[in-house]
């Protein structure tokens, strides 16, 4: 009897014990659960939050191109004809003035000139009208030539037909991806050579900016830095569109963006 009631013993040891390391297993699973279910709502709250970032951008930045179209359309449309009528009625006015009338209106053809030119260059800022009229491609080519300097040389190369045209607001929104990288280019860059190239392949569109300079630790930019990327990456991906910057120090920078159309 005290041999079976001590092997009870030891059996019901036993089972304290694999109870004991159950219970301490499952608390350990638990804990690494909740770690985890914890980790994914994180996760899931700071993808929302990217995502909502993204909106808010992308809402501002379409706000900002609607409105520098309507600016751009009223300068050249209305102000510039304005100013051209004003510029007519003076001159319906000297043959009846004195010499020094005539004078006083040269003068005043002068300033009124002036501020023409200042309106349509304003407009031309804005939105361009090369991109307007001719597509893309005409305009990143002007782009390109009107960059170009003793300094640093802007080459373009495409593969798209001159009379091929894309979607008008897709248009701009690439024409101001690539001008923001080819300013990003000017001001940081320090190259002499940067080449813009577009290639399209049935329904994607390849867009590579490459530079020669100075490059750059891809790990700290950041929104600060004047380089804009979180503004551009949100352009691109309003357009369902993929970005990837290679570069280093000393090594150039290369920038690929990919769209389907």
């Amino acid at each position: 009897k005290e041999k079976q009631l001590s092997s009870k013993q030891e059996r019901n040891q036993k089972l304290l014990l694999v109870f004991a390391f159950l219970f301490i297993l499952a608390g350990f699973i638990f804990y690494f659960y909740y770690q985890n279910l914890l980790l994914k709502q994180k996760n899931k709250i700071k993808d929302i939050d990217n995502k909502l970032q993204y909106k808010i951008i992308n809402a501002t930045l379409d706000g900002q191109d609607l409105e520098r179209n309507k600016i751009s359309a009223i300068l050249h449309d209305q102000v510039s004809a304005i100013l051209s009528s004003v510029g007519l009625h003076l001159s319906a006015f000297e043959s009846d003035l004195s010499k020094e009338k005539i004078e006083e209106l040269v003068k005043t053809r002068i300033l009124l000139k002036d501020a023409h030119d200042k309106v349509r260059d304003l407009s031309h800022e804005l939105v361009s009208p090369l991109l307007v009229k001719f597509g893309l491609q005409f305009a990143l080519k002007d782009l390109c030539e009107n960059n170009s300097n003793s300094i640093i040389l802007f080459d373009f190369q495409s593969n798209i037909q001159n009379d091929f045209r894309f979607e008008t607001d897709y248009e701009t929104k690439l024409y101001f991806i690539v001008s923001e990288f080819l300013n990003n280019a000017i001001k940081h860059s320090k190259a002499s050579e940067c080449l813009v190239s577009l290639e399209l392949f049935k329904k994607l569109l390849v867009i590579n900016i490459i530079d020669n300079g100075i490059g750059f630790d891809i790990d700290k930019i950041t929104s600060t830095d004047g380089f804009g990327i979180t503004q551009i990456r949100a352009r691109i991906k309003n357009i369902n569109g993929d970005l990837k910057i290679k570069s280093g120090i000393n090594q150039g920078t290369t920038i690929t963006i990919k769209v389907n159309i």
